[in-house]
């Protein structure tokens, strides 16, 4: 019995060593995918797709955000992260107790929430 667990503990680490050995290698890289590609990471440079003001047939309409004032920002945001999840092998949830919290830079925020208009 101990030979046949033996070879048996020799096969299984010899399968785990060759199998590395097995995986490939990317031959090139692969070009960038225009689909998961972000594009344009201002709205001034999103180009010619979007005109403020008219719609699909280039007949004039009223703007989305007549009026709108610039959004405000706090200083800082805190946003708990993994609240409610369930703890692993526990059974029970992460609710009670002290959790993780990110702060978030209300400046940093700015100019996402409140873009310069273009150009």
């Amino acid at each position: 019995m101990q030979r046949s667990q033996y070879y048996f503990n020799v096969a299984l680490l010899a399968l785990l060593v060759a199998t590395p050995g097995h995986a490939g290698t990317i031959a090139r890289p692969t070009p960038p995918d225009p689909l998961l590609d972000g594009g344009a990471t201002t709205a001034c440079a999103a180009g010619a797709d979007y005109a403020a003001g008219t719609d699909v047939n280039g007949k004039p309409v009223v703007p989305a955000d007549v009026g709108a004032g610039p959004v405000p920002v706090p200083d800082a945001i805190t946003v708990p992260l993994g609240q409610g999840r369930r703890q692993a092998g526990r059974g029970r949830t992460g609710l009670g107790g002290e959790g993780a919290y990110v702060t978030l830079d209300g400046r940093k925020l700015e100019p996402l929430l409140n873009p310069r208009p273009c150009k």
